[in-house]
Formats: structure tokens, C-alpha cells, sequence
């Protein structure tokens, strides 16, 4: 087993890492804690111990006497990518090690995050496999331009929306026309036999439905509270301001006449 940093450093100079747009680390035998920060440019990060052919089939490599295949134990947190903003895709198939921290990964331009076979596919099959709608509701606070209340909510109105869209359209006319061409890609992906399954695909989308519901209705009643709150502040000041114009009234009635 080779340390991964001693790998990046023998591989991939510091001076030209900011240059680096593919990375490719799966099954070389590396161990330790990765460290991407470095590069800032990064489009397409495979750290998979699996791979999908052209027809959508996942592959599990294997040793072979052509192939020095040897399983990566190492631990990686996606802080390490927060300012990779160009990243589109990334591969996680049957990943071995401590994946951390996903809230952190930027999600401008991401177009496919291969998570099956790894600790994120349980997590996010709630949300039909779609990670914005999962970092939505658990790490509000991580999604750009939405520390404002309403821009949360218009955000959540917006998905549920769609989603609910799709279900009306599968259930009026559940057996016209072919299953698969009602599938909606997320850039998530999972087995084919899950995802190929729209009737699946039906039961995911009404959970994540009732997940952002409920962040929706948390957040609108934290819309109340503030409202209240604001209201309260308010009707504090203007009774400060009465009582001070009564003071100012009684002063100037007090004063004898010029």
C-alpha cells in the first residue's frame, strides 16, 4: 500500500496541479487521508473500486493476472473540493474507506455522482438520488443564496412542484407508453434495475415529496417566529417613542407662555 500523498506528490507536481482536470485514483493500492485542495480545477475525480460499461452495467474490478488491481483503504473529506467549482463528475462505485463531509461538495456544475455501492446511496435514496434536494433539506445554511427564508422556500416550492408534475403525469396513465422514457436522470446513479423501475422511482419521489414538505413547513413556521419576533420589536420601539412624545408633550405644556 502507498501513502496517497506521497502518491499525488510523485505524480502530480504542486506547481501543476491547478492545471489537473481528470484525477483517477481507484484501485492502485493507495491508503491515508486524501487532500484535494489543491486542485481547484478538477473536473472529473474517479476514487471508484468499480467501473459501468456503455450499457449502464456496474462492473466490480477484481485482481487478475493482467490487471494490478489492489483496493484503496483511505480517508477523504469533500472540504477538501469546496472550492472546485468546475467539478462534473464524480466516482465513488464500491469505494472502500471514510468518505466525509458530502455537504461540502460544490454542486454548480455537477452532472453525475456515482454513489452505488457506497455508504451515500442509503442516504440519498430518500431523495430519489438527487443531492441538491438532500443538501436542501439537511444543510440549508452549505446552498448558495439561500440564507434568506423566502428564497428556501420558493427553492423547495419549485421541486416539490416538479416532482409532484411527474407523479400526476405516471399515475394518469400508468401503462401507456414505456416505463423507462418516464424516468427523470438526476445525476446520481444507481443499478439499473432500481433506476429502469419507474414504479420505484413512483415510491422514491413521494418520499423525498414528504421530506421537503416538512423542511418547507419548518421553515415557514421559522418565518412566523421571525415575523412575530420582528413584530414584537417593533411594538417595543413605538412604545418607547410614545411614551418619550408624551414626556416631550407634558414639558412643553408645563412651560409658561412667552
Amino acid at each position: 500500500m502507498v501513502d496517497i500523498q506521497e502518491y499525488l506528490n510523485q505524480h502530480y507536481p504542486q506547481e501543476e496541479r491547478k492545471n489537473i482536470i481528470k484525477l483517477k485514483l481507484g484501485g492502485i493500492g493507495l491508503t491515508g487521508e486524501l487532500d484535494l485542495s489543491d486542485f481547484i480545477n478538477l473536473r472529473e475525480l474517479d476514487l471508484s473500486e468499480a467501473k459501468i460499461n456503455d450499457f449502464g452495467t456496474l462492473i466490480v474490478q477484481t485482481p487478475s493476472a493482467y490487471d494490478k488491481y489492489i483496493p484503496n483503504h483511505i480517508n477523504f473529506s469533500f472540504k477538501t473540493l469546496r472550492f472546485a467549482n468546475n467539478i462534473e463528475v464524480i466516482n465513488l462505485m464500491n469505494a472502500k474507506g471514510n468518505y466525509q463531509d458530502l455537504e461540502y461538495l460544490p454542486l454548480d456544475n455537477l452532472k453525475k455522482f456515482h454513489c452505488h455501492l457506497n455508504n451515500y446511496k442509503e442516504i440519498l435514496k430518500p431523495y430519489d438520488y438527487d443531492l441538491y434536494a438532500w443538501k436542501l433539506d439537511n444543510y440549508t445554511d452549505l446552498v448558495e443564496g439561500m440564507d434568506n427564508l423566502d428564497n428556501c422556500i420558493a427553492e423547495l416550492n419549485k421541486i416539490i412542484e416538479k416532482d409532484q408534475q411527474w407523479i400526476n403525469q405516471v399515475n394518469r396513465n400508468p401503462r401507456h407508453g414505456n416505463w423507462r422514457q418516464k424516468y427523470v436522470k438526476t445525476i446520481c446513479s444507481y443499478p439499473e434495475y432500481e433506476y429502469r423501475n419507474a414504479e420505484a422511482q413512483l415510491i422514491r419521489k413521494g418520499i423525498k415529496i414528504a421530506l421537503l414538505e416538512r423542511k418547507r413547513n419548518q421553515l415557514e413556521q421559522e418565518k412566523k417566529k421571525q415575523w412575530t419576533t420582528n413584530a414584537e420589536i417593533e411594538l417595543v420601539r413605538l412604545r418607547k417613542q410614545n411614551e418619550f412624545l408624551k414626556q416631550q408633550l407634558g414639558y412643553y405644556q408645563e412651560q409658561p407662555p412667552k
